[in-house]
C-alpha cells in the first residue's frame, strides 16, 4: 500500500481551519465556565461580603449595642442597611445615625475602611472612649458630628489631615486638653465649629483668626482661660460667638464691634472685667446677648439702645453701676432683659414700660429707687418680674393686678408700704409671689385665695394685721406659706388644713392665739417646715406635728405643749374665780415691785430689756415679744456667771450658755471687768449693738439684747449648738461629719451673709474679721456669721480710714499699707475661708502659691481635706468652681477681687444646676 499523506493545502481549506480552531476554544471556555463558574461566583459572593466597609460596621455592630437591625451579616451591601449611603459605585459615603442610643467605642469602627466618607454624624448616643487616630484617614470627610455622648480623652493629632473639614460638632462630651494651633491651620475651610460642654482649657489661639469662612463659634462650657485674641475681629462671617461659661479674663476686645453679621452672642458666666465696650452698639443684627455673670462695671452703654433686634439681653451678676439707661427702651423685640444683681441705681426708666414683647424683666438685687412705674401694666406679655431688694418705695401699684400673664412676681426686700392692692388676686397663673421685707401694712387680702395656681407665698418681714383670711384655703398647690414677722392675730384658720401640698409653713413671731388646728395634722411639713413659734398660741401640740418637727418648731407660745393632759372646764373655772379674788393682792404687790423697780434701776445695772427698739435707740429686744426679762433673769441663769455655765474665753470675755425659765437657751457674751471699764472696748461693744439691732439674715447670729453698766457689760444671743467652724475642722470626728456637701453650703451660707452686708444694707457693712472662729454652726451645720464688734459702715463720703484689725491669716494685704477698708477686705478674708473649709487646716503658704502664674496647674485633689472620702462627680464640679472664685478672691488687687454679690449669685446658679442635674 502507498503511504497516504495530508499535505497542507492553501486557500478555503487554510480558512476552514481556523474557523474549526475558533470553535475548539469558545467550546474550551464554555466547558471552562460550567466547571468554574460556582466556585467563582462563591468567591465573588464572598468578596463582596467581606469588604473593608462591611467588616468595619459588623465589627462595630458586634462591639456595642442598640445598633440598627437591618445590619445583617447576610446582605451583599451595606448600602441598604439604615443610616448608611453610598455613591454609584457602591463605596459608603454617608454614615447618619444620630438619636439610635447607640452604645459603645468609638474607637472600635475602624475609620481607615472609609476612604469615600464625606459625612459622618454620630450624635445624641452613648458612645465612649476615645476619638481614635486613625479618623485622620477620612481624607474626604466635610461634616463630623459626634455632639451629646460620652466621648473622653484628647483630639488626636491626625485631625489635622482632614483638610475638607466644614463643621465640626464634638459639643456634650468629656473631651480635654488645649487645641492645637496646628489643627486651626489645617480646617481653614471650617465654617462652623462647635467644642460645647467637654473639658477643654488653656488660651483661645491668634490664629483663629486665619479661619475667614467661619459663621459658628462655639466653645461653652469649658476651661478656656486668658483673653480672646483681637484677631476674633477678623472673622467677618460669623454670625454664632458662643464663649460663655468659661475662664475667660480680661476685657471684652473691642473688635467685637467689627462683626456686623453677628446674630448670637455670648460671653457670660467668665470672668472679664472693665467697661462694657461701646463698639458693641455697632452690632445692629444681634437677637441674642449675653454678657452675664462677670465683673464687668460701669455703667451700662447708651449705645445699647441701638440694638433694635435684640429678644435677650443679659447683663446679670456683674458690678455695673449707674442708671438704666432711657434708650434701653428702643429695644422694641426684647423678650428677656436682665440686669439682676448689680449696683444699679436710680429710677426705672418709664421707657422700659414700651417694651410690649417684654416675658422675663429682672431687675432684682440692685440699688434701684424710686417707684414702681403705674405703666407696668403695658406690660401685658410679662411673665417674670423681679425687683426685689432694691430700696423702692411707695405703694404697689394697683395696675400689677392687669399682668395677667405673671407666672413670677418677686418685689421683696424693698421699702414698699401701704396696703397689699385687691387686684393682685387676678394674677390667677402666678407660681411664686414675694412681698416679703417691706414696709407692707393692712389685712392679707381675702382675693389672694383666688391665686390657685399659687406654689410659694412669702409676706414675711412686714407690718401686716388682721387674721389670716379662710380663703386660703383654696391655694391647693401651695408649698410654701410664709407669713412671719408681722402683726397677724386671730386664731390659724382651720382651712390651712386644706392646702394638701403644703411642706413649708411659716406663721412664727405674729400675735396668733387659740390652739393649733386639728386638720393641720392632715399635713405633710417637712422635719424644719414648721414654725409657729413667738406667738400667744395654748392647747396640746399635735401628735404628728410633735413627733415630726423640732421642739424650736413650736416653742415661745402662750401654753403649748406636747404630750400634756390640759384642765377641765370646772378646775379652769376655779382658777378663773381665784386669780379674781386676787386681784388686790396682785396690785399691791404689783405696786412693790414697781417701786423697787425704780430704786433697783437708780442703783445698780441698768439693763431692763424692752420689748420693741425705742426712738433713742439705747433699749433693745431681748425676745421680740411682749414680755420683758430683767438682768436678774440672765443672773440667774448663769448663777451669776459661775464658771460651769461657761462655754469659751477669750482676751476680751467668755461665754456663757443661759437657759432660761421659758426653756429659751441663749448664748451671753460677757465682757472680763477691766475690759469692760476700757474705753476703746466700749466703743466695740457698743458698735456690736448698733450694727446688729439693724441686720437680720438667716446666716447671721441673732441677736436678743444686751446689758451695759461700766462694770458689767453683756450681750445675748441665740444659742449655736454646734460651736465655731473652726473647732469643726479641727476636731476629727466631727470633721468627718461636715462632709463636702455639707462644706459647700457652709462656703454658701457665709458668701450670702456677706453678699446681704455688703449690697442690702443701707450704708453697706463690712465685717472686717472673717475667719472660721466667727462662723458658728447649728444643729443642721448651717452657718451664721457672728462677732460684729470690728464691723464698720461704708461711708461713700468719707476716705473709710481704719485700724488694722482682724484676725491674722484673713486680712487682706492692702490694708497694711493703706489703712483703707473697703468690702474687698472681707472678700479676700472669704476667699481665705472658703480654702480653709475645703481643706480642712488654714491654707498658710497655698495663698502666695495662688497667686504665681503655674497657680492653674494646682489638682483639685491634692488641696483637699484628706480626711473625708473622694467627693463625687457633681461635688468635685462644685469644688473646683469655689476654688476658682477662692483663687480670684486673693488676688492682690483688691479692684480685681469679686464682689460677694457675684459670688453668692454664681455659687447659688452653679449648685442649684447641678442639683437639677443629679436630680
Amino acid at each position: 500500500m502507498g503511504e497516504y499523506r495530508i499535505k497542507p493545502k492553501t486557500g478555503s481549506n487554510c480558512y476552514m481551519a481556523s474557523f474549526i480552531t475558533f470553535v475548539l476554544k469558545i467550546v474550551v471556555v464554555w466547558v471552562s465556565l460550567i466547571i468554574v463558574s460556582p466556585a467563582t461566583i462563591a468567591v465573588a459572593s464572598e468578596s463582596s461580603s467581606s469588604s473593608p466597609e462591611t467588616k468595619a460596621l459588623l465589627n462595630w455592630k458586634a462591639s456595642g449595642a442598640h445598633f440598627p437591625g437591618s445590619w445583617d451579616a447576610n446582605d451583599t451591601s451595606p448600602c441598604k442597611w439604615d443610616g448608611i449611603t453610598c455613591n454609584e459605585a457602591g463605596r459608603v459615603t454617608e454614615i447618619y445615625l444620630p438619636f439610635y442610643n447607640l452604645q459603645g467605642k468609638l474607637n472600635k469602627l475602624n475609620f481607615s475602611s472609609f476612604q469615600n466618607l464625606f459625612r459622618l454624624n454620630l450624635g445624641s448616643n452613648s458612645l465612649y472612649g476615645t476619638i481614635p487616630e486613625n479618623i485622620g484617614m477620612l481624607s474626604e470627610l466635610t461634616h463630623l458630628y459626634l455632639y451629646s455622648n460620652s466621648i473622653s480623652g484628647k483630639f488626636p493629632s491626625s485631625l489635622a489631615n482632614l483638610t475638607r473639614l466644614l463643621e465640626l460638632d464634638v459639643s456634650g462630651n468629656e473631651i480635654s486638653g488645649e487645641i492645637d494651633g496646628y489643627l486651626l491651620t489645617s480646617w481653614s475651610k471650617l465654617s462652623s465649629v462647635k467644642l460645647d460642654n467637654n473639658l477643654f482649657q488653656g488660651k483661645i489661639l491668634s490664629i483663629i483668626g486665619k479661619l475667614s469662612d467661619l459663621n459658628i463659634l462655639s466653645l461653652s462650657y469649658n476651661r478656656f482661660n486668658g483673653s480672646i485674641p483681637q484677631e476674633i475681629g477678623k472673622l467677618k462671617n460669623l454670625s454664632h460667638l458662643d464663649l460663655g461659661s468659661n475662664m475667660f479674663s480680661g476685657s471684652i476686645p473691642l473688635q467685637l464691634g467689627n462683626l456686623r453679621d453677628l446674630t448670637y452672642l455670648d460671653i457670660g458666666s467668665n470672668m472679664f472685667s472693665g467697661s462694657i465696650p461701646l463698639q458693641l452698639g455697632n452690632l445692629r443684627n444681634l437677637i441674642y446677648l449675653d454678657l452675664g455673670s462677670n465683673m464687668l462695671s460701669g455703667s451700662i452703654p447708651t449705645q445699647m439702645g441701638n440694638l433694635g433686634k435684640l429678644n435677650k439681653l443679659d447683663l446679670s451678676s456683674n458690678m455695673l453701676s449707674g442708671s438704666l439707661p432711657a434708650q434701653l427702651g428702643n429695644l422694641g423685640y426684647l423678650n428677656e432683659l436682665d440686669l439682676g444683681r448689680n449696683m444699679l441705681s436710680g429710677s426705672i426708666p418709664t421707657q422700659i414700660m414700651n417694651l410690649r414683647y417684654l416675658n422675663r424683666l429682672l431687675l432684682g438685687s440692685n440699688k434701684l429707687s424710686g417707684s414702681i412705674p403705674t405703666q407696668i401694666d403695658n406690660l401685658g406679655n410679662l411673665n417674670h418680674l423681679s425687683l426685689g431688694n432694691n430700696m423702692l418705695s411707695g405703694s404697689i401699684p394697683t395696675q400689677m393686678g392687669n399682668l395677667t400673664r405673671l407666672k413670677w412676681l418677686e418685689i421683696g426686700g424693698n421699702m414698699l408700704s401701704g396696703l397689699i392692692p385687691t387686684q393682685m388676686g387676678n394674677l390667677k397663673a402666678l407660681y411664686k409671689l414675694d412681698l416679703s421685707m417691706n414696709i407692707l401694712s393692712g389685712s392679707v387680702p381675702v382675693e389672694m385665695g383666688e391665686m390657685i395656681t399659687l406654689n410659694q407665698l412669702n409676706l414675711s418681714n412686714n407690718m401686716l394685721t388682721g387674721s389670716i383670711p379662710a380663703s386660703m384655703g383654696n391655694l391647693k398647690n401651695l408649698c410654701l406659706l410664709d407669713l412671719s414677722n408681722n402683726m397677724l392675730t386671730g386664731s390659724i384658720p382651720m382651712e390651712i388644713g386644706d392646702m394638701e401640698q403644703l411642706t413649708l409653713l411659716n406663721l412664727s413671731c405674729n400675735k396668733l392665739h387659740g390652739s393649733i388646728p386639728e386638720q393641720m395634722g392632715k399635713l405633710n411639713f417637712s422635719y424644719m417646715g414648721l414654725d409657729l413659734s413667738c406667738n400667744d398660741l395654748e392647747g396640746p401640740v399635735l401628735d404628728k406635728i410633735a413627733s415630726e418637727t423640732p421642739l424650736k418648731a413650736w416653742k415661745m407660745n402662750k401654753g403649748l405643749c406636747s404630750n400634756c393632759s390640759w384642765k377641765s372646764r370646772e378646775k379652769r373655772l376655779k382658777v378663773k374665780i381665784s386669780i379674781v379674788l386676787s386681784v388686790s393682792s396682785i396690785i399691791l404687790v404689783t405696786l412693790v415691785i414697781v417701786a423697787g423697780w425704780f430704786l433697783f434701776r437708780q442703783k445698780s445695772i441698768n439693763c431692763i430689756i424692752n420689748t420693741r427698739a425705742q426712738k433713742n435707740g439705747d433699749i433693745f429686744s431681748i425676745w421680740n415679744y411682749d414680755e420683758k426679762i430683767s438682768y436678774r433673769d440672765i443672773m440667774e441663769a448663769t448663777d451669776e456667771f459661775n464658771i460651769k455655765y461657761c462655754i469659751g474665753t477669750g482676751g476680751c470675755g467668755s461665754v456663757y450658755k443661759a437657759t432660761l425659765l421659758t426653756g429659751k437657751v441663749v448664748a451671753v457674751k460677757k465682757l472680763h471687768r477691766l475690759v469692760a471699764e476700757d474705753k476703746a472696748y466700749g466703743r466695740s461693744f457698743t458698735n456690736e449693738i448698733q450694727v446688729l439691732t439693724r441686720i437680720r439674715h438667716q446666716n447671721i447670729v441673732k441677736f436678743h439684747g444686751f446689758c451695759s453698766h461700766p462694770r458689767c457689760k453683756f450681750l445675748v444671743y441665740e444659742y449655736i449648738e454646734r460651736g465655731s467652724l473652726a473647732y469643726s475642722l479641727g476636731n476629727e470626728v466631727e470633721a468627718l461629719e461636715l462632709d463636702w456637701r455639707k462644706r459647700l453650703n457652709v462656703i454658701k451660707g457665709v458668701a450670702y451673709a456677706l453678699s446681704y452686708l455688703h449690697h442690702d444694707c443701707t450704708p453697706p457693712l463690712i465685717h472686717r474679721d472673717i475667719s472660721s472662729k466667727n462662723v458658728l454652726l447649728d444643729a443642721d451645720l448651717e452657718p451664721h456669721v457672728s462677732d460684729f464688734g470690728n464691723t464698720k459702715f461704708l461711708n461713700p463720703d468719707s476716705s473709710n480710714h481704719t485700724i488694722l484689725v482682724g484676725t491674722y491669716g484673713y486680712i487682706a494685704p492692702e490694708l497694711a499699707y493703706t489703712m483703707v477698708v473697703t468690702e474687698k477686705c472681707d472678700v479676700y478674708s472669704f476667699g481665705v475661708l472658703t480654702l480653709e473649709t475645703i481643706m480642712g487646716r488654714h491654707p498658710g503658704e497655698l495663698m502666695s502659691t495662688l497667686s504665681l502664674p503655674h497657680a492653674k496647674d494646682i489638682i483639685l485633689k491634692d488641696v483637699l481635706d484628706p480626711r473625708l472620702p473622694p467627693p463625687t462627680q457633681l461635688e468635685a464640679q462644685d469644688l473646683t468652681f469655689s476654688m476658682m472664685f477662692a483663687t480670684s478672691c486673693l488676688h492682690t488687687d483688691p479692684k480685681s477681687r469679686p464682689t460677694m454679690q457675684y459670688i453668692y449669685g454664681e455659687l447659688e446658679s452653679s449648685m442649684n444646676s447641678l442639683r437639677n442635674i443629679s436630680a
